[in-house]
């Protein structure tokens, strides 16, 4: 797929930059391994995966791509308190993947309950988890301690029913209209007010 977004940029670029023979987008990525010998860069950590033993000298894992580390970045104030209350949590999240990934974080969310001293930011993505509940969550212990929850805004803002064109707050269950004058109890009945109650106002952000 990644091939087919860039099949009309990458055989340009090799003819007229680097000089040597244009790929055709019929070449399939098969070939672009194993005949053209096309280098590939894999930015994640060997610590997380090592270089396979059949994997040829094109391919390489170079680990995370860094940028600076001078930032002016500052969390939403809910995640730097939970930042602030132990040490260090991992940062999970399965980004631009889609379909229901409720298979993937019921073992996360196992693992988080069964190591004491394991914390864990989450991020929901664009995937849907229609077979997490709170269940899942208020099982775990010092669970407000442990576990912070980063998820996508309901669609609908659930006390005036209109789709908001964009959320200016990470308390994002209610649109910009809404937010200063709404319970959450407005939004009973759907996912997001279940798993807001079993984490706590202070430890969800529905960010857009």
């Amino acid at each position: 797929m990644q091939w087919r977004g860039l099949a009309s940029t990458v055989p340009q670029f090799r003819r007229e930059v680097l000089k040597i023979p244009r790929i055709g987008m019929w070449h399939s990525a098969g070939s672009l391994l194993e005949d053209w010998g096309v280098p590939f860069s894999y930015s994640f950590s060997p610590s997380l995966f090592p270089k396979p033993p059949d994997w040829g000298p094109n391919l390489d894992i170079t680990g995370f791509c860094v940028g600076s580390q001078n930032t002016t970045y500052e969390p939403p104030a809910m995640l730097a308190k939970f930042l602030s209350r132990g040490c260090k949590p991992f940062y999970v999240g399965f980004g631009s993947i889609a379909g229901d990934l409720s298979y993937i974080y019921k073992p996360i969310l196992e693992a988080i309950k069964d190591i004491p001293d394991l914390r864990v930011v989450l991020q929901k993505g664009w995937g849907t988890l229609k077979d997490i509940t709170a269940e899942d969550f208020i099982h775990i212990p010092n669970l407000k301690d442990r576990v912070f929850f980063i998820c996508t805004p309901p669609a609908i803002c659930p006390k005036c029913g209109k789709k908001p064109e964009a959320r200016s707050h990470s308390d994002g269950l209610f649109c910009d209209d809404c937010v200063d004058s709404s319970s959450i109890e407005y939004a009973e009945g759907t996912w997001e007010y279940d798993i807001l109650k079993a984490l706590g106002r202070d430890n969800i952000a529905f960010l857009s």
